[in-house]
């Protein structure tokens, strides 16, 4: 078993080819590229861990922008970069709503 983490406001593009990855292998994560989707604005992609397997033990650390570990500072490995899955986030399409967002998680 897997799990898929993706917040609301982000959309999986490629999704159709994670069935491949989900065999018996190596990996126990895998890094999904999250590009962000801004109007006026150039973002470089985060590469966090967005798919990892059930039963590891793995859990959400940070207060605004969690993230698994399967322990304090322990990100999940073995974990490899897919290059045919990415994650568009909607979320900061703006600078005004980036600067609401950065405002309510103070």
């Amino acid at each position: 078993d897997w799990i898929l983490w993706i917040d609301a406001d982000e959309y999986l593009v490629g999704g159709e080819n994670l069935g491949k990855y989900l065999r018996e292998n190596m990996y126990n994560g895998y890094v999904i590229r999250q590009h962000h989707h801004a109007l006026d604005a150039e973002f470089k992609p985060d590469v966090p861990v967005r798919l990892f397997r059930n039963g590891r033990g793995v859990k959400f650390f940070g207060v605004i922008h969690e993230h698994p570990e399967e322990g304090l500072n322990q990100g999940i490995q073995p974990a490899v970069v897919l290059s045919d899955v990415h994650i568009m986030h909607d979320g900061y399409v703006t600078e005004k709503v980036r600067r609401e967002r950065f405002l309510r998680n103070l």
